[in-house]
Parts: C-alpha cells; sequence; structure tokens
C-alpha cells in the first residue's frame, strides 16, 4: 500500500513591516535607555558634589548656631531645638537638595547630643564617608577651638536618594510622552520605505499566467538582485517552456509518419483479398509500429537525459565491463551484414558515473555506427585512461559526416539530408546530454580511412581507481583487439537490459 505524504506545513504568517518596526523600535528604545541612564549617573554626580558643600555650610552653621551657648547647661537641648527647626526648613525649603539630616555636638572629648545614626567616635574634622549599622554615611565636621565644641552632621549616602534628588518630571516625562510620537511617524516611514516590494508583488500578481517577461528595474539598488534573480528565473522558466513547446512540436511531427504508415497498412489489410496482400499490409504495420516505437523510446530517453543533476547519482563504475556488456549486445546487429567489431578496452577504469545515462551514450553511439556501416565492414571501439582523463571511441567506415554538419547533428529530430537510413534524429542529442551530467564531451571527426571518429571524453576520478593506471598506464597490458560476431537487428534498447 502506497503512503501519502503528508502535506508540507503552511509556512507561519509573519509581517515584514512589523519585523522592520520592531527593530527600529527596539534600537531607538535602547538609545533611549542609554542615554537616559548617562544623564542619570550625571545628575547623581552633580547631586553629590552639591549635598558634600551643603552639608558642610550646614555643619559651619549649626557650629556658628551652638558655639556662644557652648558652656551653659541647655546645649543639648538647644542643639535638639535646633535640629527640630532644621528639619522644618528642610522640609520646605531644600529637601530636593539634601537628605534626613542627622547631628552630633561634643563639648571637647564628651558627646553632649547624638541625633542617632552615627558613630559614637569623636570626628577628625572635614568630610568624611564611613559604614555603620549597615548604612552608608556621608559626614562633614566643624570645630570652634574657642569654645571646645565640635558639630557633626551627616546624611546617608545612597544612589537612590542621590536619584530622587533629580528633576524627574524634566528628565523622564519627556521621553515617555515622546514615545509614541516617534513611533507612529516611524510606522509610515517603514511602510512607505516597503512600498517598492509591494509594488513588485502587485505587478507579479497581475500578469497572466503565460506572462514571463522580465521585470523593469528598480531604482533602488537594494532591489535589483531581487528583481535580477526574478528575472533570471523567469528567463530559465521561458527556455524550459520554449523547449518543451517544441519538443512537443517535433515529437507530434516525429510521429504523424508511423501514425500514417500504420493507418494506411491497417486500411490495406482491411481491404486485402488475398495472402499475400495480407502479409504485405501486417509487414508495414509491423514496420509503422516498430517506428513508432522507436520514436517513442527515444522520445523518452532525451526527456531522461536532461533529469536534474541531483537525480543523477553517480557511483564507482567499471566503464570497461559496462562498455563490454553493451558492445555484446550490437554485436548480434550485424550477422547478417558481416559487420565485425573490434574492441580495445583498457581493464580497471573505473569512474563516478550514472549507470543508465551512461548506457545511453553508448547505446546511441553504437546504433548510429552499425546502422551507418556499410555490409562486410568494420565497427571498432577503444577505451583508454591516463592521469588526464579517459578516452571512448567508436570508429566506423560508413559515409561519416561532413565538417559543416557535425554542429546540427546534436539539434534534436535533425536528419543529415539524403540518408536513407531509419532514425527518429534523437541518437546524439541524447548521448551528448547524458554525458553533461557525467562531466564528459563528444566530438566528430573523421576516421581513418574514412567513415566517422565519435570521441568521448571523461575528466579523471578525484580518486585513481589503482596506482598503476594513475602513475603509469602505459606499462598496462594492451589486450588484443576482439572481433564479435553479428546477429539480426534487435531494438538497442531492448536487446540487453
Amino acid at each position: 500500500m502506497t503512503r501519502m505524504a503528508a502535506p508540507p506545513s503552511a509556512p507561519p504568517n509573519r509581517s515584514l513591516s512589523l519585523r522592520l518596526f520592531g527593530c527600529f523600535a527596539a534600537v531607538m528604545v535602547l538609545l533611549w535607555i542609554i542615554m537616559l541612564a548617562g544623564m542619570l549617573l550625571e545628575a547623581a554626580g552633580v547631586n553629590r558634589d552639591r549635598q558634600e558643600r551643603e552639608l558642610g555650610v550646614f555643619a559651619r552653621m549649626s557650629l556658628h548656631a551652638l558655639a556662644d551657648h557652648a558652656g551653659g547647661p541647655g546645649l543639648a537641648e538647644r542643639a535638639r531645638r535646633f535640629m527640630a527647626l532644621e528639619d522644618e526648613m528642610r522640609n520646605v525649603y531644600y529637601a530636593d537638595c539634601i537628605g534626613p539630616v542627622t547631628m552630633q555636638v561634643w563639648r571637647g572629648a564628651t558627646l553632649v547630643y547624638d541625633h542617632g545614626g552615627l558613630p559614637g567616635a569623636r570626628p577628625a574634622g572635614g568630610l568624611a564617608r564611613l559604614e555603620h549599622g549597615g548604612t552608608s554615611w556621608l559626614t562633614a565636621s566643624a570645630t570652634d577651638p574657642r569654645s571646645g565644641l565640635t558639630v557633626r552632621v551627616g546624611t546617608e549616602e545612597t544612589l537612590g536618594f542621590l536619584l530622587r534628588k533629580t528633576n524627574w518630571s524634566f528628565m523622564f516625562l519627556p521621553h515617555v510622552l515622546s514615545m509614541p510620537l516617534n513611533l507612529i511617524p516611524l510606522w509610515f516611514v517603514v511602510r512607505r520605505g516597503l512600498r517598492p516590494i509591494r509594488e513588485i508583488i502587485g505587478e507579479l500578481r497581475g500578469r497572466d499566467s503565460a506572462d514571463l517577461s522580465p521585470l523593469a528595474t528598480p531604482p533602488y539598488r537594494e532591489l535589483q538582485p531581487l528583481t535580477g534573480a526574478i528575472n533570471t528565473l523567469m528567463e530559465r522558466l521561458d527556455e524550459r517552456i520554449s523547449r518543451e513547446r517544441d519538443l512537443l512540436a517535433d515529437a507530434a511531427h516525429e510521429l504523424k509518419t508511423p501514425m500514417a504508415i500504420i493507418q494506411a497498412n491497417a486500411d490495406n489489410l482491411l481491404a486485402a483479398r488475398g495472402a499475400a496482400q495480407q502479409a504485405r499490409a501486417h509487414a508495414g504495420l509491423e514496420q509503422g509500429v516498430r517506428r513508432g516505437a522507436h520514436a517513442v523510446h527515444q522520445l523518452l530517453a532525451y526527456a531522461r537525459s536532461g533529469a536534474h543533476a541531483a537525480d543523477l547519482r553517480q557511483v564507482p563504475l567499471d566503464l570497461g565491463e559496462l562498455l563490454l556488456d553493451r558492445v555484446a549486445c550490437f554485436a548480434t546487429v550485424g550477422l547478417a551484414r558481416g559487420i565485425d567489431m573490434e574492441l580495445d578496452c583498457q581493464p580497471g577504469v573505473t569512474l563516478p558515473l550514472h549507470r543508465e545515462s551512461m548506457a545511453a551514450v553508448i547505446d546511441n553511439i553504437l546504433d548510429n555506427a552499425m546502422k551507418y556501416a556499410p555490409d562486410g565492414s568494420r565497427v571498432r571501439v577503444t577505451l583508454a585512461a591516463n592521469a588526464e582523463g579517459t578516452t571512448l571511441e567508436v570508429s566506423d567506415q560508413g559515409p561519416g559526416i561532413a565538417p559543416e554538419l557535425r554542429a546540427k547533428v546534436f539539434e534534436r529530430f535533425y536528419r543529415i539530408p539524403g540518408s536513407t537510413a531509419s532514425g527518429s534524429g534523437l541518437g546524439l542529442p541524447i548521448a551528448r546530454r547524458a554525458l553533461l551530467h557525467n562531466g564528459g564531451t563528444i566530438a566528430l571527426n573523421d576516421a581513418h580511412g574514412g567513415g566517422l571518429r565519435v570521441v568521448i571524453a571523461l575528466p579523471p576520478p578525484s580518486a585513481p581507481p589503482t596506482a598503476a593506471l594513475s602513475a603509469a598506464p602505459e606499462l598496462l597490458p594492451e589486450p588484443a583487439p576482439r572481433a564479435v560476431p553479428a546477429m539480426p537487428e534487435p531494438s538497442p534498447h531492448t536487446a540487453c537490459g
């Protein structure tokens, strides 16, 4: 039971416009974040410097307010009231400039007042940063030498507070509000930028199925490779369709003759009144069927010779064995005509080839040689290999081909004017197309003593089959030519498998 192949899954329906829009938006957001981070860090640095200056001023101001009462008993109470007043003033006037402040007051080495949070050791003076109770503190100290009074004020030093001191409404809000306003024109820019692609799609959709004319070259260099690739594909499709159309027309023309022969002899067979007339009509009918079948086989072989290279898997092939097999099949063809076939084959010639296509090449070349060789003549087949490549030659003693016609005989259905041999005109085109898939070439030359010499050249393998062959092919023994008897003509494609 044949298993049905699963239908291909539908490709994801994604939008190139949204992809470009998303990329542009992501870049904008990333740049905005980098810019905002730079601005915030810069603002934090500015605020830190400002905080140090203001904290030093506040320490000196506190010392000035308490120095006159340094010797009195109410110094601690006065410091407490001063801090309360300071908290009110800070909250009203400059809470955005400095954070919550704590204060310590020493009279000499004695701690008189402690607002809390700072360590109990007497400060040395000036600005200081210290850790106490898991908190980072920025402190400023001032000392009055006359009264021996020392005041230390401090505030928590955190990046969060430094950032909180930044004017967020000034820095952050404009960017947040401008983001949608920037994305809206960005969407229109993306849509407008992709309009040429939509125009190309619209032009392709509006075409008739038979219109394979090239697209106009767009003015944008980014789209020129796309339209160039589409035009190249259309050109290849147009050439392929033209070849197939010509092949169908030529095939129909080629099949007209055998069909007419079949029709005429079928009518003669129906109208025949004697055994002799019936025999002649039957023979003509068989001739028409044979000719039609041969044309069909050649057409199929020509179509297969143009298969995609990926479908023709090449494997190491002993070309000598294949050649011996095909020559043995054709040796039976010339038995009644006295044609001898000589095979001069160098052993051990193994190449990466596609067996079926190479068999078609050999069959068509040998078929032509046997078809045009005169009775009692000889067909010589040689195979030789060296480091430069492999050469297969087939020589006959027939009429040959004039030099000016040797290029035209590779055109399908071309027949040499005045030729009386039967054929479809596809043998050499099949051979050349099949050789192309195997990396080989074919040439037509004059044979020694008259006739045609077909030369097939194949490239050397990447790894030589034997060291002796690659190093010194002239040292290999040369087998003597062998003459193979012939038999009545069968179809070369059906006589041997």
